[in-house]
């Protein structure tokens, strides 16, 4: 019976070391380091406020940041995330961009994340992957002021055309293409 009573005692006494560590370590967390002592000797941890980059959080980005004229890609670590990726500059549609970028781990521009943010292309369209002016057309559909026209068909036997300008990027137009014989209009083209 008195052992059991001097192990309670032992545990109690255990007990409140470690609630009283807890409280020491709590109380020293703002205040810079914090030192450890173990068996096999000192352990330092360095506590500090400021961006963390190493090599195992860095970034690249092909086109050096937010460079919306230019197709790039970033490689790195993920914003907010242990994945590694690498993530290609792309249109959300013919108006918005998704830009690729390094940040720091605050979100502000440095490099140690990937990250991406949408971009507007205003007054311009985005096209594979950046923001460009004037006219593109792909066959099928023509980019122009941030908005992209499809062929369709009018009726059975016509298109309706876009298309820009010979020798311009700057001007679009449109037209009504009869299919010839033994053709008819399918998803904006004779076939």
């Amino acid at each position: 019976m008195a052992q059991d009573k001097t192990n309670v005692y032992l545990l109690a006494i255990v007990g409140i070391v470690a609630i009283v560590g807890i409280v020491v370590l709590i109380l020293n967390s703002g205040s810079g380091d914090v030192s450890l002592n173990n068996i096999s000797g000192q352990v330092t941890a360095a506590k500090t406020n400021s961006t963390v980059s190493s090599t195992s959080t860095s970034c690249t980005d092909t086109d050096n940041g937010i460079d919306t004229s230019v197709k790039g890609t970033v490689t790195g670590t993920w914003y907010k995330s242990t994945a590694k990726r690498s993530y290609a500059d792309n249109c959300k549609d013919a108006a918005y961009l998704y830009e690729g970028r390094c940040v720091a781990s605050d979100g502000a521009d440095g490099a140690a994340y990937a990250y991406y943010i949408t971009k507007s292309c205003s007054p311009n369209s985005c096209v594979d992957g950046a923001c460009v002016g004037g006219c593109w057309d792909d066959g099928k559909t023509v980019t122009y002021g941030g908005k992209t026209y499809t062929d369709y068909c009018s009726d059975a036997n016509t298109v309706y055309d876009y298309s820009c300008s010979k020798g311009t990027t700057s001007i679009w137009q449109h037209s009504n293409t009869k299919c010839s014989t033994n053709k008819v209009c399918k998803d904006g083209a004779c076939v």
